[in-house]
């Protein structure tokens, strides 16, 4: 499934409101979750300084924090991998703004988060996100990246901030305007302790 909208905020609300209507209950980890598989947002506009969808329960702060795991290089295990990954310490971040500079129309631009080695292995607490892709196309700089699950309720607008923010970073790097941002998981979930609280702040969402 596609949803599509011109805001960060936008579509969040509607893939709220589609998980809500579609999704169910299985369990997962000793707890039941709310989820459906394969759904991908598109944020048509994307701008990571656009004010905060009113319904989202937690702070601009806490969005802040989210934000600068994926580019604060020391703080957090996953997102290092982007400038540190492997035996080799490969700068991926470097690395595809050197290949879109020298082949804007190249198909090579992909940032690997996931690594088999250790996270295949482990099969324990292993990055949400796996690979984010960039590419250009009309002078504009398109991101899309790919999570294996999604917690809908906790960090679903705060992800679609970060991934909007790391491609702005990467769009002032080659002076690019940004196209859209695209994310795709496999699952997109509300934890059960979580659904009553969702399923009534949007039931109050026409009085907002």
């Amino acid at each position: 499934m596609e949803l599509v909208a011109k805001t960060i905020g936008e579509v969040w609300e509607k893939s709220i409101e589609y998980l809500l209507e579609y999704g169910e209950f299985i369990p997962h980890n000793k707890r039941n979750i709310l989820e459906i598989n394969h759904l991908d947002l598109v944020v048509l506009e994307p701008n990571v300084n656009e004010v905060i969808h009113p319904l989202y329960p937690f702070s601009k702060k806490f969005i802040s924090l989210h934000v600068n795991k994926m580019i604060n290089k020391k703080d957090d295990r996953t997102f290092k991998r982007i400038y540190k990954y492997g035996s080799e310490g490969i700068n991926q971040l470097n690395q595809i703004v050197y290949i879109l500079k020298n082949d804007p129309t190249s198909k090579e631009a992909i940032i690997s988060i996931y690594n088999p080695s250790e996270d295949l292995v482990s099969n324990f607490n292993s990055p949400c996100h796996t690979l984010i892709y960039f590419y250009i196309k009309l002078n504009k700089l398109y991101i899309s990246a790919s999570l294996k699950h999604m917690d809908a309720w906790l960090v679903g607008i705060a992800d679609l901030y970060q991934i909007v923010k790391f491609q702005e970073i990467v769009a002032n790097q080659l002076g690019l305007e940004l196209g859209n941002a695209r994310l795709t998981t496999l699952s997109y979930f509300i934890c059960e302790n979580d659904f009553k609280l969702a399923k009534d702040t949007f039931s109050r969402k026409s009085v907002i």
